[in-house]
Parts: C-alpha cells; sequence; structure tokens
C-alpha cells in the first residue's frame, strides 16, 4: 500500500533532520513495518536485536522471546555444500540460502538438522538438474 512508502518516507525525513546516522536511520526506517509474519527471532535474525524489538513494540507485541537472545549464526557454508557434491559457484549459493531460510523458518533448530536440510536442499537441485 502507498501508506507504507509515506511512513518510509515520513521516518526518513525525519531522520535527516534529526541527523541521525545511518544506521538509525535504517532502524527508524523500518519500525513502521510492524513486526513481520516470521516472527520476532527471525525478524531479529535478519535485521538485529533492536530493530526487532522496536517493530514489535510499535505493534504492541510482545518481546519477550528477544530479551537476552543473541541471534545465532548459519552453522554450515559453502563449503560444506560442495563436500555434498555440488561444484562451487551459484549453485552452492542458491542452496545456502534455501538452506538458510529453512533453518530460520525452523526456528534455528540444531546442527545434525540443518545438515539434514542441506542434505535434502543438494539432493533436491542434483535430482532437479538430472531430469
Amino acid at each position: 500500500s502507498s501508506g507504507g512508502y509515506a511512513a518510509a518516507g515520513a521516518a526518513d525525513a525525519i531522520a535527516a533532520r534529526l541527523k541521525l546516522s545511518k544506521a538509525d536511520r535504517k532502524r527508524l526506517a523500518q519500525v513502521h513495518l510492524g513486526p513481520g509474519d516470521e516472527g520476532p527471532r527471525a525478524l531479529a535474525y535478519r535485521g538485529g536485536i533492536e530493530g526487532a524489538i522496536d517493530r514489535s513494540l510499535v505493534a504492541g507485541c510482545p518481546v519477550d522471546a528477544l530479551v537476552g537472545w543473541p541471534p545465532p549464526s548459519l552453522p554450515i557454508g559453502g563449503g560444506a555444500i560442495v563436500a555434498r557434491g555440488l561444484a562451487k559457484g551459484p549453485d552452492v549459493a542458491a542452496v545456502l540460502r534455501r538452506v538458510e531460510t529453512r533453518w530460520v523458518v525452523e526456528g534455528f533448530p540444531d546442527d545434525a538438522r540443518v545438515d539434514q536440510i542441506a542434505d535434502e536442499e543438494v539432493a533436491a537441485l542434483i535430482g532437479s538438474s538430472n531430469a
């Protein structure tokens, strides 16, 4: 909706007038977006704890799930995808993005589950290229 653009424009104008840092401008511009569909921890992972707390508070949502929660790092990298049989290149990056997306949606499961997800995504890509 155009209301979202208007709010973002207003936030940017306010940030410029207050001479906020680039990081604070980005944070302020994101507040109007609400808590998001993925949940507060997914929001915090993707955009930082402070921004996720801001968005949740403005939307009237609880922030208990964020307080004291350090966003984790994806426990797998491109090398682990290559080790599963893909050649280095754009396919590895695409699989890694799909693994990360599933990991976030599943609520940041443990390394064993990430390995399963990676195996599934690599198998799906290899299977689709052989079809």
